[in-house]
């Protein structure tokens, strides 16, 4: 659970660098992720694969079990959250250099261009005119 409060908190911060309103995303102990603008509210039960307990201690290495967690449940949420955005009519989240649609893929903001870029570290997502590469 920590894990995923944790990205989510990441998630808030770029929503809130990104987008006008007061933005929060925030998982409950029933795996419930929550989204809010400050005026609309929805939530979404995370998938089983973000459950830590469908990922055996003895099936992988710490350090590989670690940033697989989090890898999973970054893309996992932000695909939740921009769902829930689209559904509300709020494109997000965008490439600040080029505006094209953002996915997250191992805790990285990817632009698929063109041409193909990293744009950021989840929780570092900058408005237009802020780009900061990640290399």
């Amino acid at each position: 659970m920590p894990r995923l409060q944790r990205i989510a908190g990441l998630l808030t911060a770029d929503l809130q660098r990104t987008l006008p309103g007061q933005w929060r995303a925030d998982v409950d102990e029933y795996f419930v992720l929550f989204i809010t603008d400050g005026h609309r509210q929805e939530g979404r039960l995370l998938a089983a694969e973000v459950i830590v307990d469908n990922w055996p201690d003895e099936a992988w290495e710490p350090e590989v079990r670690e940033d697989t967690l989090d890898d999973d449940a970054s893309e996992a949420i932000a695909m939740e959250i921009s769902e829930v955005l689209d559904s509300w009519g709020q494109p997000w989240p965008l490439c600040p250099a080029h505006t094209e649609s953002l996915e997250m893929c191992s805790m990285t903001w990817v632009c698929d261009g063109p041409p193909v870029h990293d744009v950021c570290a989840l929780g570092e997502l900058r408005p237009a005119g802020q780009s900061r590469q990640r290399r």
